[in-house]
């Protein structure tokens, strides 16, 4: 047999027979053909165990006739482990399985496990488990699937699947065992400057204060074209000090940005407009100067604040 777009054979041999032939072409074709088999004859026969009657367990068992109900199921996210029974690390890690696996159950985040020596993959599956354990993550919506490196302790699960799940579910956790950590600096005592300090254990309190217009400058202390920007923006800042249009910074080489954040700042530096009673940001690419700062807040913010003194103008109006 030859793939298409390689050179190399490869050997069949398998039963000589219509079924045996086209199971070996559908996992071995690069080109994905539907053949007219109106009976059934040439169904895939997947190595199966027998599908669970009742998951009454804390992790959802999968086996390859149940694969595409459970790990497909396009409402639900799911992480699975892919084991081997006599894999020692998956025994290790089966009790913080168990345990996660309690947190999530009878929601829409799935925690789910399959013996992979015991059950094949569908077709559909566009990996083959090559170590034990493989645990990787599937979205729901989607049939892409990402793969864990994290720890393998149950605070460390929690914390990738607050991150990457689409379905927002609250797990029981009265201890607060479980609540993400995130690189923080102090909270600062007080806001004396001129423009509000945040970091990431008041980003919420600040930027996401349902009653304030925020424009918020991400950056990073060895940038240049933020220390370019710092007296410009320290000047808006003085502006719109005390009113219900804040203007912050966050330094975001030395804190985490919270899980509500539905983006991530990849230059240095970013510049976002969060408006009053929204969690929704818009992109600031205007010029850098206190003008066009306060004609962009102006035409953007919910609440409408008069500066207190535009230098530009006055200088304009002297002369």
């Amino acid at each position: 047999f030859k793939k298409a777009g390689q050179d190399n054979y490869i050997d069949y041999s398998g039963e000589y027979t219509a079924a045996g032939f086209v199971n070996f072409i559908r996992k071995n074709a690069v080109n994905k053909v539907d053949i007219a088999d109106p009976e059934g004859r040439y169904e895939p026969k997947l190595k199966s165990e027998a599908v669970p009657e009742t998951q009454d367990g804390p992790v959802t068992v999968v086996v390859a006739n149940n694969y595409e109900q459970v790990v497909h199921e396009n409402d639900k996210d799911v992480l699975i482990e892919y084991y081997a029974p006599w894999c020692g690390f998956c025994k290790d890690l089966a009790p913080i399985y168990d345990e996660l696996g309690a947190l999530y159950k009878g929601s829409n985040v799935v925690i789910a496990k399959l013996d992979a020596t015991a059950n094949d993959l569908p077709s559909s599956v566009p990996f083959t488990i090559d170590a034990y354990p493989t645990i990787k993550f599937k979205k729901a919506g989607s049939k892409d699937y990402i793969d864990y490196n994290g720890e393998r302790t149950t605070e460390a699960f929690v914390n990738f699947i607050r991150k990457n799940a689409v379905n927002n579910v609250e797990i029981a956790d009265p201890e607060g065992l479980y609540q993400p950590k995130v690189k923080s600096e102090a909270v600062p005592a007080t806001q004396d400057g001129p423009v509000t300090v945040v970091v990431a254990n008041n980003y919420e309190q600040v930027v996401h204060d349902n009653n304030k217009d925020v424009l918020i400058k991400y950056y990073a202390p060895w940038c240049g074209f933020c220390k370019n920007l710092a007296p410009v923006y320290d000047e808006l800042g003085a502006l719109y000090k005390g009113s219900n249009i804040v203007i912050a910074k966050l330094d975001a080489t030395a804190n985490d940005l919270p899980s509500s954040v539905p983006f991530a700042v990849d230059g240095y530096p970013t510049i976002k407009f969060k408006k009053a009673g929204t969690k929704d940001y818009i992109d600031y690419s205007g010029e850098r100067s206190t003008e066009a700062f306060i004609a962009f807040l102006k035409k953007n913010a919910v609440n409408k604040v008069e500066v207190k003194n535009d230098t530009k103008k006055e200088q304009r109006d002297e002369l």
